[in-house]
């Protein structure tokens, strides 16, 4: 039996579409490690089993199939974007917990290139501090998990180093990080300012 937790989403869309494997069982291999390691590390705040399952299914009959470049890769979305059917919390108790009625445009063209959203990872309240640490749990460092995981996009990093998507050494995981606007971190996780679109450094 082939193992698709670790491989890159290269060798997986490859394989979808080669029918080497079905996008079912990739994103269900991959929902089994969630299932068993994300109560210690927290990255998830919703985990889309049943839908994703679902989509999985979807993609395997499209009949482009043979042609989507992210052919049954499954994804996590940071929870700052819109994932249609699921609230959008971005780390608050403030936001509204009502279902997204459309894709945030990203998750819409990773849907159209066969992707699949196996669900939603935790951010700091707004997006705005340095730890994890809020009203829908705590990301944990997954080497040392008495250690904080950092900021939202470390959500990817401990999601994609516990094998929770698709990953390979120095290669990005599958997840979407986000910069918003500016970035300023403390100098204990990592110190960098990068300007985004109409910021000023």
């Amino acid at each position: 039996m082939t193992n698709w937790v670790g491989r890159t989403a290269a060798e997986i869309a490859a394989a979808v579409r080669e029918k080497q494997a079905t996008p079912r069982e990739v994103v269900a291999e991959h929902l089994a490690r969630i299932e068993r390691l994300d109560g210690r590390v927290g990255a998830f705040r919703v985990v889309r089993a049943e839908a994703a399952l679902a989509e999985a299914d979807e993609v395997g009959s499209r009949a482009d199939l043979a042609e989507l470049p992210l052919a049954g890769v499954p994804v996590a979305v940071k929870d700052n974007l819109a994932v249609r059917g699921e609230s959008k919390r971005v780390g608050s108790a403030a936001t509204p917990d009502t279902p997204a009625d459309d894709d945030h445009v990203t998750v819409a063209r990773l849907r159209a290139a066969g992707a699949v959203v196996v669900g939603l990872t935790n951010v700091p309240e707004l997006c705005v501090f340095g730890t994890t640490e809020g009203v829908h749990g705590t990301a944990r460092n997954p080497w040392d998990t008495s250690r904080t995981a950092g900021g939202s996009s470390r959500r990817q990093r401990c999601r994609g180093r516990r094998g929770h998507g698709a990953d390979r050494p120095r290669q990005r995981r599958h997840g979407l990080p986000a910069h918003t606007g500016g970035q300023l971190r403390p100098g204990h996780h990592q110190a960098r300012h990068r300007s985004g679109p109409g910021r000023r450094q």
